[in-house]
């Protein structure tokens, strides 16, 4: 947006190679949204499969932790305003 970047960063790695938070900044062109926000994830310690992520509070939207079960399950929750782990 007008020559302005817009990035992404991963922030750290668990010892499965998997990401523990990313981070995305939007520049100020781009108006109300501008801003960095970090997502964070937690993994089943012995499976390594994802169990929840943590996305970031946008504007009056709180930060809500979203869990879920395995692909095809159908099971999942989300938890508004749930700040972690």
């Amino acid at each position: 947006m007008n020559g302005a970047a817009y990035t992404t960063a991963t922030g750290a790695f668990n010892d499965r190679y998997q990401p523990t938070s990313t981070t995305a900044t939007i520049p100020s062109a781009a108006g109300g949204l501008a801003g960095t926000y970090t997502w964070t994830y937690g993994y089943n310690p012995e499976t390594g499969a994802l169990l929840w992520t943590l996305n970031p509070a946008v504007g009056d939207i709180p930060s809500e932790r979203v869990t879920g079960s395995p692909v095809g399950s159908g099971a999942g929750a989300v938890s508004p305003g749930d700040a972690g782990p």
